[in-house]
């Protein structure tokens, strides 16, 4: 009985030191410090924005990553922060690095490793909104991305396609209100509500194609904010 309860007395406290206050660790913070990727392409985007002059930022996950961007977008102006494995927690943690870019624009796509992690829509939903809100308080223009459906391949297609789902309707809803670029893509790439087959490697990642897609997509948006 006793070590029952200094064992959920542990629990406890890491529950507590993960998910309180500004200088705690929040636990999708915790699984980006753990991601092998993570600092190691810290240092590659750092390089790439000392090197390089900056006008837009793709920041997100490992579909953000996949995409060669100063191609896809028809400029050289362009910086990928997209990082493997990486969650909304994540992106926040990396503004001061956004920041320091110097870019106008960020493009921001990302959410669907966290409601694979667990994390409910709620918390993923106010992650992005926060995002959103500091990129504006240091006067970058944002270009929000739906999240991407998963092809059936892809586990537990059904259940986390809802989730999806959920969330991009309100991240929609929230765009609309605050009059911030909202660029859907799964109207394209998975128009039944599901990615399609010709559109992934594996389920969820992107094919050359739908990396077209995308670029398509955004390019005029570019134009409206420069």
């Amino acid at each position: 009985m006793e070590k029952t309860v200094i064992f959920s007395l542990v629990l406890f406290l890491c529950g507590f030191c993960f998910c309180t206050g500004k200088e705690m660790v929040h636990y999708s913070e915790f699984l980006s410090a753990k991601n092998p990727h993570f600092l190691s392409r810290i240092k590659e985007i750092d390089a790439e924005i000392k090197r390089d002059s900056t006008s837009i930022v793709m920041l997100g996950n490992s579909i953000t990553y996949g995409g060669n961007w100063p191609l896809l977008l028809q400029r050289p102006d362009v910086c990928n922060m997209g990082i493997i494995s990486d969650v909304t927690a994540g992106f926040t943690s990396r503004l001061d690095q956004v920041i320091r870019s110097d870019a106008k624009i960020c493009c921001v796509m990302g959410g669907i490793n966290d409601l694979y992690d667990g994390q409910p829509v709620d918390s993923v939903y106010a992650r992005l909104v926060n995002l959103v809100d500091r990129l504006q308080q240091n006067n970058l223009r944002v270009i929000l991305h739906a999240i991407i459906a998963v092809s059936p391949r892809w586990r537990d297609a059904r259940f986390h396609n809802a989730l999806v789902h959920n969330l991009n309707e309100r991240l929609a809803d929230f765009c609309h209100s605050r009059r911030i670029d909202f660029i859907d893509l799964n109207p394209v790439l998975a128009p039944e509500g599901v990615l399609l087959e010709r559109f992934t490697t594996d389920g969820v990642h992107l094919t050359s194609l739908a990396y077209e897609e995308w670029g398509k997509l955004l390019r005029p948006r570019l134009v409206t904010h420069e």
